[in-house]
């Protein structure tokens, strides 16, 4: 866990840390919810950075510049 305010923890069944780092395939239902949170993670951080540096704010997958 990072402890970052709008983190969500993601449980894997039964896997260890090499477990969820190691997947069969991209259809694997261990490997989806991982890259679900990464994801999200990644885009909550690339929405904060365009907002600082760039005084936008992103909704819905769209950049919107503040007035």
């Amino acid at each position: 866990m990072l402890r970052l305010a709008n983190e969500i923890a993601v449980g894997v069944a039964q896997s260890n840390h090499k477990m969820m780092c190691k997947f069969d395939d991209k259809e694997s239902q261990k490997y989806k919810p991982v890259w679900q949170a990464i994801r999200g993670l990644a885009e909550s951080l690339l929405a904060a950075e365009a907002n600082s540096v760039f005084g936008t704010t992103q909704t819905a997958g769209e950049v919107v510049t503040s007035n």
